[in-house]
């Protein structure tokens, strides 16, 4: 979880402020997966609790594995 003084220098002299800036953290998890390799469910989602915070994030980690093809084929071709 980020400092707050590193949170107040990043915005600067931003004057507005949505819903949007707080939900931008699950675009993060599709990056990671990536930067991860395909690696499961468990080792992303503890490098995105180590990273981000917004409430959801297991629920949306969830879904984004499930959703990705090549993780289903390596967690099938796993079980063999």
């Amino acid at each position: 979880m980020p400092l707050v003084e590193d949170v107040i220098s990043q915005l600067g002299k931003s004057t507005w402020f949505t819903a949007l800036d707080l939900q931008s953290g699950f675009w993060q998890i599709r990056m990671a997966h990536e930067d991860l390799g395909h690696s499961g469910e468990q080792r992303l989602l503890a490098e995105i609790y180590r990273r981000y915070f917004w409430h959801c994030r297991t629920e949306d980690v969830k879904s984004v594995v499930r959703s990705c093809q090549q993780c289903q084929l390596v967690k099938s071709e796993g079980s063999i």
